[in-house]
C-alpha cells in the first residue's frame, strides 16, 4: 500500500518545482522505473540513496566481486558475449595457424587446461630462474632488470614510449617508478590497523611462495623480510599519488650523461643495451629520489639479496597464471585479504580477462562486428557535438575568465579529436606466437610482443590514431597529449547510453560521461596541456588563480566526507575527478536544454517525472553500487575517483538546476548556501 500512495505523493512534490505543467504520460517508456526509488529517503537529503537504496538492496555483491555497481552489471554481460566468441575459437580445430580465430582460441584454450596448466608447475619459468642463479655481479641484476621489463614483470627499472609531454609530436622514453608488490607505497606506512594487517601478511604471502619453491620456514621467512626490506626503500624514495598529480614534478628530461652522473650506481649502458633499443639521447625520468634510491641500492644490496628480490618478483607477477597451488595464494592475499572477495572468478573469466588484456583488439574485432550499430555511433556522435557546442557557450560566458584565455580554451575545444566505437585500424598481431601451450608462455609471448610494439614507437612519427582501450571495455577516457575523448563501443548501452531513449535519460548518463572526459581538458591537471597536447601554461596568472581558488572549494568539500568510519575521501587525489565530475554534468544538462526535442517525449512528464528530473535520476543511476569495506579502504588509499554515491551527492549539491527540479531548500542535507556551492564551468 505504501508503494501505491508514494508514487502520485512523489508525482506532486516534482510537480512543485514545475512552472507550467507538460503533458503527462504513465507508458513504460522511460528507462527509469520509479518503483524502485525509496521513499525513506528524501531527494533533498541524500539523492543517491533515494535512487539507488533498492538496486543496491537487491544486487548484493557477489562472491567473486569486491564491488557491485552498474559498471560490473554492464561489464559482466560483455563477458558472458565474449565468453562465446572465445569458446568457439577454442573449438575450431581447422582455423589456419597464424589466423586470429587460432590465436585467440588457442590462448583461451590453454589458459583454461587447467590440468596442463598444474602438470606444468613452475617449470616453464626455469630460463628466468636460471638466469637469476647466475647473477654474479650488478650488471647481472641490470641485464635481468631489462629481461623483466620485456615481460612486465615487477623491475628495479621500467621504461616506456609515450608521447614527449613538451613536444606531442614525437614519442620519448619514460622512466617511472616500480619495483614493490603491494598496491600503492603508502601501503607500507599507514599506520591504520588494516594497513597493518595487510603487511603482516605480505610478509607470510612472500614466505609461502618460498616454501612453495622448496624453501624450509625460516630461510622462506629470512627471505620475505629481505625483500620487505628493499621494497620499504624504494617506497619510502616514491611518490605519492597526489605528488604524482603534478605533470610538471614527473617531468624531469634528461640526457644519458645526466643519468650517469646522477645515478652512477646503475650501469646504464648495459641497461640500455639489454633492453636492445635504439640509440637512445634523453629519458624524462618521472620520480628522480626513486632513482637516486634503486642506484643507492645496487651499491650497498648484496647480489645475493637481489636473487632474492628477483625470485619472489617473478613468481609473484606470474602466480595467477601458474598452477593452482601459486594462483589460490595470489588469490588469497591480493583479492581476499586486501580487497575483501570472497571466492575466485571462475576459470573462463579470469581467462577472458587476461586474453583481453594481451590480445585486446584481436577480441575487439568480434566483440563489435555483433554489438555495436553504426546508429549507436551516429547518435553518440550528435550527443558529442551537442556538448562541444554547449561547452564553448559556458566558455564564452564566463565571469571570472579573461577573454585571451577564453580564446584559447575555445581553441583547445575546437581541436579536440573524438573517437567513438572502436579503432579505424586495428593491431596487427601477426608476430605474436600463440600455441598449444604452456599457458605462461603464450602469456609471456604476448606481453613481451606489447612491450616490444611500445618500445619500437621511438623515432617513429606519432600514431594519433592508436587506442588506449579496447572495444569490449565499459569505460571512457582523455588523453591530453592526444587532446582527444574515447568512447569504446561497450560502453554505449544501458544504463550509460539508450539507443531509443528521450534526451532526458541519455544527457543525465552518457551526456555526463561525455562532459565529464571532455572537463579533463580543463580539469587541474588537463588545463596545463595546450590545444596541441603540450605541456604548456596557457593562462594568465589571474585567471589561473582564479581558477584555483575555484577548484579548492570543490576540494575541502570532498575532504570532508567519510565513506567508511574514520576514512575520509582525498579531497587532492580525486580534485580531477570531481572537477570533471561537476564539469561535465554542467556542460550535458545545458546540452540538453539547448537541443532540440529528440521527439515529444523531452516535453512530457513520464511516470510522474519531468525531464529535468529524468536527467539528474539517470546521472545518479549510473553510479547505484556499492563496495566491500576492504575495497572501499584501498579504494581511498589510491583510486583518484570518488566512490559513487559521492560523485551524485557531492556533484549535484553544487548545482542550483537540481535545486530547482527537485524543489531542495535550506534544511535539506543537500543544501549548500550559494556562497559555498563550487562552480568551474
Amino acid at each position: 500500500m505504501k508503494k501505491l500512495l508514494f508514487i502520485p505523493f512523489t508525482t506532486v512534490m516534482f510537480y512543485m518545482s514545475c512552472t507550467t505543467a507538460p503533458k503527462e504520460i504513465s507508458k513504460e517508456y522511460s528507462a527509469i522505473d520509479v518503483t524502485t526509488f525509496d521513499s525513506t529517503y528524501r531527494p533533498g537529503d541524500d539523492f543517491y540513496e533515494f535512487i539507488n537504496a533498492k538496486w543496491i538492496s537487491n544486487n548484493p555483491i557477489p562472491a567473486t566481486e569486491s564491488s557491485w555497481r552498474a559498471f560490473e552489471v554492464v561489464d559482466d554481460s560483455v563477458r558472458n558475449k565474449l565468453k562465446k566468441v572465445l569458446e568457439a575459437a577454442a573449438a575450431d580445430k581447422d582455423a589456419a595457424k597464424g589466423s586470429s580465430t587460432q590465436k585467440v582460441g588457442d590462448f583461451f584454450a590453454t589458459g583454461m587446461d587447467s590440468v596442463a596448466i598444474d602438470q606444468a608447475g613452475i617449470t616453464p619459468l626455469k630460463p628466468w630462474f636460471d638466469s637469476i642463479a647466475a647473477f654474479k655481479t650488478t650488471d647481472d641484476v641490470i641485464r635481468f632488470t631489462a629481461m623483466s621489463n620485456m615481460v612486465n614483470s615487477t623491475a628495479l627499472l621500467t621504461v616506456y614510449v609515450d608521447q614527449d609531454q613538451k613536444d606531442s609530436k614525437s614519442y620519448i622514453l619514460y622512466m617511472p617508478q616500480t619495483g614493490i608488490g603491494l598496491p600503492d607505497r603508502d601501503y607500507y606506512f599507514l599506520t591504520d590497523m588494516k594497513s597493518k594487517q595487510i603487511r603482516e601478511a605480505y610478509a607470510k604471502h612472500i614466505a609461502k611462495y618460498f616454501t612453495l619453491m622448496g624453501s624450509d620456514d625460516a630461510t622462506a621467512e629470512k627471505n620475505a623480510a629481505t625483500v620487505i626490506s628493499i621494497e620499504t626503500g624504494l617506497a619510502k624514495a616514491s611518490m605519492t599519488r597526489v605528488e604524482q598529480r603534478d605533470p610538471y614534478a614527473t617531468y624531469n628530461k634528461k640526457s644519458t650523461a645526466d643519468l650517469k652522473k646522477e645515478y652512477p650506481g646503475i650501469n646504464w649502458d648495459v641497461y640500455f643495451k639489454a633492453l636492445n633499443l635504439k640509440p637512445i639521447e634523453t629519458v624524462v625520468v618521472n620520480q628522480p629520489l626513486y632513482l637516486k634510491q634503486v642506484s643507492s641500492a645496487l651499491k650497498s644490496v648484496s647480489v645475493a639479496d637481489w636473487q632474492t628480490y628477483y625470485q619472489f618478483q617473478v613468481i609473484n607477477s606470474a602466480a595467477s597464471n601458474l598452477s593452482s597451488d601459486y594462483a589460490n595464494e595470489d588469490f588469497n592475499f591480493y583479492s581476499k585479504t586486501i580487497r575483501g572477495i570472497e571466492q575466485m572468478d571462475p576459470r573462463w573469466k579470469r581467462i577472458q580477462d587476461l586474453e583481453n588484456f594481451c590480445l585486446g583488439e584481436l577480441v575487439g574485432q568480434e566483440y563489435v562486428k555483433t554489438n555495436f550499430t553504426p546508429e549507436s555511433k551516429a547518435k553518440m556522435m550528435e550527443l558529442i557535438r551537442n556538448l562541444i557546442d554547449s561547452y564553448g557557450d559556458r566558455i564564452a560566458k564566463l565571469d571570472w575568465m579573461t577573454d585571451s584565455t577564453k580564446q584559447y580554451a575555445q581553441k583547445k575545444l575546437d581541436g579536440l579529436m573524438i573517437k567513438v566505437g572502436y579503432p579505424d585500424k586495428w593491431r596487427d598481431y601477426s608476430s605474436v606466437e600463440i600455441d598449444k601451450g604452456p599457458f605462461i608462455l603464450n602469456v609471456a609471448r604476448s606481453v613481451a610482443f606489447e612491450v616490444r610494439r611500445n618500445l619500437e614507437k621511438l623515432g617513429t612519427p606519432v600514431d594519433r590514431t592508436e587506442w588506449f582501450m579496447t572495444p569490449q571495455t565499459v569505460n571512457a577516457y582523455y588523453n591530453p597529449t592526444n587532446n582527444e575523448i574515447v568512447f569504446p563501443a561497450a560502453i554505449l548501452q544501458p544504463p550509460f547510453f539508450y539507443p531509443d531513449g528521450d534526451n532526458a535519460v541519455n544527457y543525465g548518463a552518457i551526456g555526463a560521461v561525455i562532459g565529464h572526459e571532455i572537463t579533463h581538458g580543463f580539469d587541474d591537471q588537463g588545463r596545463q596541456y595546450d590545444a596541441e597536447g603540450n605541456l604548456r601554461d596557457w593562462w594568465t596568472k589571474a585567471d589561473g588563480e582564479q581558477y584555483d581558488a575555484r577548484t579548492k572549494l570543490i576540494t575541502e568539500q570532498f575532504n570532508a566526507y567519510s565513506p567508511i568510519d574514520s576514512f575520509f575521501i582525498n579531497g587532492e587525489l580525486t580534485q580531477g575527478e570531481n572537477i570533471a565530475d561537476l564539469g561535465g554534468l554542467t556542460i550535458s544538462y545545458y546540452a540538453f536544454k539547448k537541443a532540440a526535442p529528440a521527439s515529444e517525449l523531452d516535453t512530457m512528464v513520464i511516470n510522474g517525472l519531468t525531464a529535468d528530473q529524468r536527467f539528474f535520476v539517470s546521472f545518479a543511476k549510473v553510479w547505484a553500487g556499492s563496495f566491500r569495506p576492504d575495497e572501499q579502504k584501498r579504494r581511498l588509499v589510491m583510486d583518484p575517483h570518488s566512490p559513487g554515491k559521492y560523485r551524485v551527492v557531492g556533484t549535484l549539491s553544487n548545482m542550483p538546476e537540481f535545486y530547482q527540479a527537485f524543489g531542495v531548500v535550506e534544511g535539506d542535507k543537500m543544501f549548500r548556501n550559494e556562497t559555498v556551492r563550487g562552480r568551474v564551468w
